[in-house]
């Protein structure tokens, strides 16, 4: 009886695990949808970190509005060109959705190569000057925000999906920035 029992929850857990990989797999392409958005357009080689920034400080940030709206950086509806606030991109239940996905960031979390841009090239070394480091991007709603470290700046980076499918940068706000001469 006892081993019925476990086949039984053996077979539970791998079908459990097998929708999860279907989901995980949507999300993942979404994923490098964005990454590939954010570095594929450049004109010269992007080096970035080869596991995904577990960092989770930065989202404070986003529980005052008012203390965001007044970083340095826009966030802007290009449809009815204008500067919009936090509050009106990020509802409430978005932020704990945000919060919520956040919790599920791995340490050592490895970027693919195989899906991203043939430009974007990953390294180990995170602290050699031009390696960008980002976290995860967290999905809500129909919009997709990450953290980016660089070796002069931080920033917060919002994007939304278009009708078509493809990402447009809505939010991008420094946390820190150094203008060198």
């Amino acid at each position: 009886m006892k081993q019925i029992i476990i086949l039984i929850f053996i077979a539970f857990l791998s079908s459990h695990n097998s929708i999860g990989q279907v989901g995980d797999l949507k999300h993942g392409d979404k994923v490098y949808s964005v990454v590939n958005h954010v570095f594929g357009n450049h004109s010269k080689q992007v080096l970035l970190n080869k596991y995904f920034y577990n960092n989770r400080g930065w989202l404070v940030l986003l529980s005052d509005s008012d203390f965001f709206d007044n970083i340095y950086g826009q966030c802007l509806d290009f449809d009815k060109e204008k500067v919009i606030q936090l509050n009106k991109i990020i509802s409430k239940s978005d932020y704990n959705s945000i919060l919520s996905q956040s919790r599920n960031f791995q340490p050592f979390e490895k970027i693919i190569k195989s899906k991203l841009h043939k430009n974007i090239r990953l390294v180990g070394n995170r602290h050699k000057v031009d390696v960008i480091k980002m976290t995860k991007p967290i999905f809500f709603s129909d919009k997709a925000i990450l953290y980016l470290h660089r070796n002069e700046e931080e920033k917060i980076l919002i994007f939304k999906m278009n009708d078509d499918g493809n990402w447009k940068l809505i939010c991008d706000k420094y946390l820190y920035l150094r203008l060198s001469d």
